[in-house]
């Protein structure tokens, strides 16, 4: 995502995350007539009575919200203005239905719906001592309009919540002078998965805001207070395609509905197809000539199998040595052959034959060698439930791309849709686990959750389970663990067995749902584990293979709690990289610029340019791979370089005969 958006993204609140958590208060006048102010929950303005709780959860992707968490909680503004509106965080989380399906291992029936923690919820809403309406929480929009065409002057406002409610209230938005507002309803593919969605608003093709709106139980979308003026909208989902909304006309009091908008699922996130292996959450790492066996779900009739690798420019055809099926699970199981000149990368599997043809998202790693150092990305628990929090994710595998490590572990994630869409950007391999809040369905996006991989000489086994199964399933996992020299558990839950653990070599064990200390404190012994034991946090791990050491580089110098949990922050999140004009292959001149948020230099970060086709020269590091397109038109364009410890730099691609 664009620097600029992300900072666009938080206008309508943006001072929530100011120091402290309180949300400044702002104003702005536009071109037209309308005067806005945000003024804070936390506000000398505005007055709450004792029984609302601070809240301070990830979820709201805020530092602090305020939450009505006693019978008749009431909360006050005074403030100067005709219209006035709640700005509140996203309070949706969707609950499975099982306790088997919240690890993601079976079922795919998503019965209960998001927003269940505002069923029955009421605001009773009061201006200047008359009582207007009350507004049925569950079906409110993310931005509720509580008065309008009131008297330009003071006015005091005053709503009441007969009963405590998971309602995070930010701020609130009072508006002076003409407005209008956009509403519709947005639907989708996989439309179970779908919670908000971001809706970037353009005026005279300028970008000027960029909102989170949808309520998942309506599928509503209103954009309001908006200047008279015409609009275009991008209304779009990680994991889904964005649809525009074109030249939409708002007129001063009154909203322009569109309709209803379907949005279809991004190809790189939908459920994974007949391709069982490898494939998304279950990649394969390879070498150029070598050949791999891939399996393809189908009917033993099917002929003509053909396959390919896809980068993000050019298509490998690979052979197709032997296709035999499994004539008890109606597998075929395929030898395919790489070619001896294919870059190293990420790449798509594409399978083709008579039953039809499937694509296995980020399938297959070609590597030509790996060095002393194995370095992987870990980190979990994002708590993927909203677009919000998958926009996050995504800047993760942006960040995660810019270290360019050997392999990524995600732990414990939620919503498959959006997460699948947040990682579809990675150009690192990556496993993946369901853990204590994931939806069902984990196995039709990311396979069964227990599987493993071998990575030169590091061996990793999945486990999206708890601790109970470690010992039955553990040991036939490790049985492809050959003669790894590394060997590592990625699991949910702190408590691997000791004695487990030993038995089979491990020397780190990561896990998503708790901290590295929770380990110390659950177990009956005081003295640290026999390996690496990573908790949710971000680090990045250096191992040295020879000696068998590692260390692991977190966000800070010493971690502590959920604010020291991931390297950007979430309330301000900024891009790893930011490319200026746009990495699109339409400029033969772009500056990027980098953040290391870590408190250890990247040595051999990555950058990667999409350029017109020619000769180019970097600024800084070195160019190290060029591949050029299959029609000749573009290039593509490494470049490594360091980055210092929390530093940042920026990196010129231009023409080198300038």
């Amino acid at each position: 995502m664009p620097a600029n958006a992300l900072s666009i993204l938080l206008s309508t609140v943006a001072a929530v995350a100011a120091a402290g958590g309180n949300l400044m208060s702002t104003s702005a006048t536009s071109a037209n007539s309308n005067h806005q102010e945000i003024i804070s929950v936390f506000d000398q303005r505005v007055d709450h009575d004792q029984r609302w709780q601070v809240e301070r959860k990830r979820l709201s992707g805020f530092r602090q919200s305020l939450l009505p968490a006693e019978d008749g909680a009431r909360i006050r503004l005074a403030f100067t203005g005709q219209a006035v509106s709640l700005l509140r965080a996203s309070p949706w989380r969707a609950w499975s239905t099982t306790a088997g399906q919240a690890y993601g291992v079976s079922g795919d029936d998503l019965r209960s719906r998001p927003a269940s923690d505002l069923r029955g919820a009421r605001m009773c809403i009061t201006i200047d001592g008359r009582q207007a309406r009350q507004v049925d929480l569950a079906a409110a929009p993310v931005e509720i309009p509580l008065a309008e065409n009131l008297a330009d002057g003071p006015h005091q406002l005053e709503l009441t919540f007969p009963k405590p409610c998971r309602l995070p209230v930010l701020g609130f938005r009072v508006l002076t002078g003409a407005h209008g507002a956009i509403a519709g309803t947005v639907t989708a593919d996989a439309a179970e998965y779908l919670n908000d969605i971001s809706v970037r608003i353009y005026q005279d093709g300028r970008l000027i805001a960029e909102r989170l709106d949808r309520n998942p139980l309506t599928g509503r979308v209103l954009v309001w207070g908006l200047d008279p003026g015409t609009y275009d909208l991008r209304l779009h989902a990680l994991g889904w395609q964005a649809e525009w909304l074109r030249r939409i006309r708002v007129r001063p009091g009154a909203a322009v509905d569109f309709g209803t908008v379907q949005l279809a699922s991004d190809p790189l996130a939908k459920p994974r197809g007949p391709i069982a292996r490898p494939n998304r959450g279950h990649p394969i790492f390879v070498t150029p000539g070598q050949t791999f066996a891939a399996a393809y779900k189908a009917d033993r009739k099917t002929t003509d199998f053909s396959a390919a690798l896809a980068g993000p420019l050019n298509a490998y055809p690979l052979p197709v040595l032997s296709a035999a099926v499994d004539r008890d699970t109606d597998l075929w199981n395929l030898r395919l052959e790489l070619p001896p000149d294919i870059p190293d990368g990420l790449y798509h599997l594409g399978i083709t034959c008579s039953a039809g043809r499937d694509q296995a998202t980020h399938a297959v790693c070609v590597r030509r060698q790996f060095g002393k150092h194995f370095r992987l990305v870990k980190f979990g628990h994002m708590d993927t439930w909203t677009q919000r929090n998958a926009q996050y994710l995504r800047l993760l595998a942006e960040l995660t791309n810019l270290i360019n490590p050997d392999l990524l572990l995600i732990s414990n994630e939620v919503n498959w849709q959006y997460v699948a869409g947040a990682l579809s950007v990675l150009r690192v391999p990556y496993l993946i686990t369901s853990g204590n809040h994931g939806l069902p369905g984990f196995e039709r996006y990311f396979g069964r959750p227990v599987g493993w991989v071998r990575a030169g000489d590091v061996f990793v086994a999945n486990f999206g389970l708890d601790s109970a199964p470690l010992a039955a399933e553990l040991p036939d996992l490790f049985q492809h663990a050959g003669d790894a020299r590394y060997r590592i558990v990625q699991g949910v839950e702190p408590d691997l067995p000791e004695q487990i653990g030993r038995q089979l070599g491990v020397n780190l064990y990561a896990f998503g749902h708790g901290f590295i200390n929770e380990w110390l404190e659950q177990s009956e012994s005081p003295q640290s584990p026999p390996w690496l034991h990573l908790g949710k946090e971000f680090h990045l791990v250096t191992i040295d293979l020879t000696t068998g050491q590692a260390a692991a580089a977190g966000v800070v110098d010493h971690l502590a709690g959920m604010a020291a949990k991931y390297p950007i922050p979430r309330d301000e999140p900024w891009s790893p990289v930011a490319f200026e004009p746009a990495n699109d292959g339409r400029h033969r001149t772009v500056r990027a610029t980098v953040r290391n948020p870590l408190t250890v230099a990247l040595t051999d970060a990555r950058l990667r340019f999409i350029m017109p086709a020619g000769n180019y020269r970097a600024s800084k590091g070195r160019i190290i791979r060029t591949v050029p397109s299959e029609d000749g038109k573009l290039i593509e364009v490494h470049v490594s370089l360091d980055v210092p410890a929390k530093g940042k730099l920026t990196v010129t691609l231009s023409p080198a005969t300038d």
